[in-house]
């Protein structure tokens, strides 16, 4: 079942690390004429969390490698645009290939840090995607490469889903398509195959009570998850388009209009050392705004197709 995880997952990608962050929203905007994708990405509740909670000269140094990495590579989740998270570069040459594919389209614009109106550690970032349907095709023919390898081990699913993944890592296949004012995400599949894996998830979300080893603590704090979860979904214009031999997962209106996407509960809460590392942040992150909101760099973002800091910072 790895392919089909990592075939969900392309929808929104999570880097590698201990930096965590409590809620991103990703607003895509893609230009067909000169066949741009620009993408401004803004986090909420940047913290260290993990195993370096307790060690607070090695959670500075993790905050200072996500933040100076900002300027080769987006911070944090990247979106539907960016797949430097699938492989690490160590790992096959595979990893270095995706990083050279991003090397050649992504150019990283504006970023900046502030602090969201809770007082949290904050910043965004913006990408443009360059010659966007030449990058979405070369990453697809990836993604088909890093799957292949992956279904020469044994399966779970039925023959026909079986057959129609190989089918799909064969030839050129969809698995990440774009529209002006949509983006979307294709798994093959057989209706069976479907059928149970929609399954399995509805009662993993839904039937939380039944789990013997749930105590009433983790019970509440799930179904926390389960309603925030539900209110960022709501606010998602998304669609699916369930097929004989797939299911295509769409976001956004269509019609040119822009796409946005939210995630939660990352990493709910505060860090350790939490204050002492905004301090630190502060030398670092260069520039760092007053504070402000996640509406007001989207409203700039959306009104002049620019966050630009010195305007936003002005305010």
């Amino acid at each position: 079942m790895r392919a089909l995880r990592l075939a969900v997952a392309l929808a929104w990608l999570l880097a590698a690390g201990c930096v965590a962050i409590e809620r991103q929203t990703t607003v895509l905007i893609y230009e067909p004429r000169g066949d741009e994708l620009r993408v401004l990405t803004v986090f909420e509740g940047i913290h260290v969390s993990g195993e370096h909670d307790h060690d607070l000269e090695k959670a500075k140094k993790e905050l200072k490698r996500f933040i100076q990495s900002g300027a080769e590579v987006c911070l944090g989740t990247c979106g539907l645009v960016s797949h430097i998270s699938l492989v690490k570069p160590s790992e096959t040459d595979a990893g270095e290939a995706a990083r050279a594919l991003t090397r050649r389209h992504f150019v990283i614009r504006n970023r900046a840090f502030f602090l969201n109106p809770e007082g949290r550690f904050s910043g965004w970032q913006e990408i443009t995607v360059r010659d966007a349907r030449k990058y979405l095709s070369a990453l697809n023919i990836q993604i088909s490469s890093f799957i292949a390898s992956d279904l020469q081990g044994p399966q779970s699913w039925d023959e026909a889903t079986a057959r129609l993944f190989s089918a799909a890592v064969g030839g050129p296949f969809p698995w990440i398509g774009l529209d002006p004012g949509r983006i979307s995400v294709t798994i093959p599949g057989s209706p069976e195959f479907f059928r149970k894996s929609k399954a399995e998830f509805l009662q993993q979300m839904l039937l939380k009570k039944e789990d013997p080893q749930s105590t009433p603590t983790a019970f509440a704090r799930e179904l926390k998850e389960i309603r925030e979860f539900i209110d960022l979904l709501s606010e998602t214009p998304f669609s699916v388009d369930q097929r004989h031999d797939r299911i295509v997962i769409s976001v956004g209106y269509g019609a040119g209009a822009p796409i946005r996407m939210a995630i939660g509960t990352l990493a709910k809460g505060k860090g350790m050392h939490e204050d002492s590392l905004l301090e630190f942040a502060r030398q670092l992150a260069l520039p760092f705004l007053p504070p402000t909101s996640t509406e007001a760099i989207v409203a700039e973002f959306l009104r002049t197709g620019t966050a630009d800091p010195g305007v936003i910072g002005a305010r």
